[in-house]
């Protein structure tokens, strides 16, 4: 690849993809002159086809994931005085969904390398008080449902599975209709199947149907013509639009997850060889993985130069997000909180969620759609960036330069980069923010700013056009040949935060 080729962003495939079957799904709803559930036929005929799909008895459409997650947690009882497990690294919708029920959410750690819930910590969690137990597939991979199955059987405690990345996974064989007591998935825009918004909850009994259908349906029966609501609920149906937009997308959902899956043997690999990284590992009880994230690690990087890291990856192109933050740490997990709980409490136990969430990143899904020279592409701007975040100091030659001079015979220090005041991850004083208000349920931590580092290029960065391998690894070695990690100062302590005495 020339040096021209090489300094283009690369250009990934747009996403949400849609085509004349989305058109046509529209206008079919559109012409049928019903364009709510109760009349028309869009809605019935998704819920059955994505039903079949994932192995479900049982498929009711509503009106987003939370939502669903909501939903489905009724129908399994949670309410007040009642607890659910979730894991400390999700999405936030995976607690508050409990919490708005009145349940407490009571987060639990995950495996480092999967980022799934760890069975382990989720049976150390359960309490007469506990209702359920919500594994997240976390980027599409599924959680260890063997062990999750017997601790259910063991305990008593129905499996709620967050499905919200895990459209048409696998596990062992079984699909996520299969597995679980219920599951409640996402359509919105940037999932694998998306109509903007919309839901879905699949449930394992005729029973489990009639009070989801009830409670979505703002307590009415599905036959009832008249205002008879046998018990509360809210109006979370689905219209017929969203309904025909998720048909045609279900259709394309197979091709694409064959797609992902083939991308990701080839990028994962490219990854794993760059020094440092460390890619999502699949268990390899997985037998079909939709791909929601190409999710990796920098282990050691710590949240500032992870977020550096991030704005540079999107600067050269890549759509690159920061992992999740953990629920604990967030403001809105304390609005009602967890009892004679704080920050500090929930982290003790939850080290790896601590460790994954400073310095985890994801892709988009939509690169996985891409070509396998994109693959290599995007390891390639990892690797350069990489090398660019942690250059040396200035007068400071890295064992790699001292090692390729001594093999040269010439000095290390005609070798060294050019001088420069800073490395480019050292962020600049962060300016004062003031402490949020405090109130009831809230802990005291003073908010990060808004501003991140900014991102410059050094001079010393590796040349695209001094590498001549096809393997990133080929170029990271051409670079550097030692480990970024060793040239990289400690990370700045993560600040601590505390609950207020009067929340406790």
């Amino acid at each position: 690849m020339n040096s021209a080729q090489d300094s283009r962003k690369p250009e990934f495939p747009a996403w949400p993809q849609f085509g004349e079957e989305e058109r046509a799904g529209l206008v079919r709803a559109l012409e049928q002159g019903q364009w709510w559930r109760m009349g028309g036929g869009e809605v019935n005929a998704f819920e059955a086809e994505f039903g079949a799909y994932h192995g479900a008895a049982h498929a009711l459409a509503v009106t987003n994931g939370t939502h669903a997650l909501e939903l489905a947690l009724q129908v399994l009882g949670v309410g007040p005085g009642t607890e659910v497990v979730v894991p400390a690294f999700t999405f936030i919708s995976s607690s508050q969904a409990a919490q708005r029920l009145g349940a407490v959410a009571v987060p639990v750690d995950i495996d480092p390398d999967t980022y799934n819930i760890d069975p382990a910590a989720a049976a150390a969690a359960i309490t007469p008080r506990t209702a359920a137990i919500m594994p997240v597939h976390m980027a599409g991979q599924m959680c260890d449902m063997d062990a999750l199955a017997k601790l259910s059987a063991d305990s008593g405690v129905p499996l709620i599975q967050d499905a919200a990345h895990a459209h048409g996974a696998e596990w062992a064989g079984k699909k996520v209709g299969e597995l679980g007591t219920v599951a409640a998935f996402s359509f919105q825009n940037g999932k694998l199947m998306t109509a903007g918004e919309s839901g879905l909850v699949t449930l394992g009994t005729a029973e489990q149907y009639e009070q989801a259908f009830l409670r979505h349906s703002c307590g009415r029966p599905s036959t009832g013509r008249y205002y008879h609501h046998k018990t509360s609920g809210s109006n979370f149906r689905m219209n017929e639009f969203s309904a025909s937009v998720l048909r045609a997308q279900l259709a394309r959902l197979g091709g694409q997850i064959d797609t992902r899956e083939a991308n990701w043997q080839t990028l994962g690999e490219l990854l794993g060889a760059i020094d440092g990284v460390q890619p999502q590992r699949i268990d390899a009880r997985v037998t079909r993985n939709p791909h929601y994230m190409a999710m990796f690690r920098v282990p050691g990087l710590g949240a500032e130069r992870r977020n550096v890291l991030v704005d540079a990856l999107i600067e050269r192109g890549l759509p690159a997000f920061a992992a999740f933050r953990a629920i604990y740490r967030s403001e809105g997990f304390w609005e009602t909180g967890a009892p004679e709980e704080t920050v500090e409490s929930i982290a003790a136990r939850c080290p790896n969620t601590e460790a994954v969430y400073a310095d985890a990143v994801w892709l988009h899904h939509r690169t996985l759609l891409g070509t396998t020279e994109q693959m290599r592409r995007i390891a390639d701007i990892l690797a350069q960036t990489l090398a660019t975040l942690c250059t040396p100091r200035s007068g400071s030659p890295s064992r790699g330069s001292a090692g390729r001079a001594a093999r040269s015979g010439s000095p290390a220090s005609s070798r060294t980069p050019p001088t420069r005041s800073s490395p480019p991850w050292t962020p600049p004083a962060p300016p004062a923010s003031p402490s949020r208000p405090a109130g009831p349920g809230f802990p005291s931590w003073t908010t990060s700013p808004t501003s991140r580092p900014s991102w410059s290029t050094s001079s010393s960065s590796p040349s695209p056009t001094t590498c001549t391998r096809r393997s990133p690894a080929g170029c990271w070695s051409a670079a550097s040949r030692s480990s970024w990690r060793s040239r990289c100062a400690s990370p700045p302590p993560r600040p601590t935060a505390s609950r207020p005495p009067s929340a406790r």
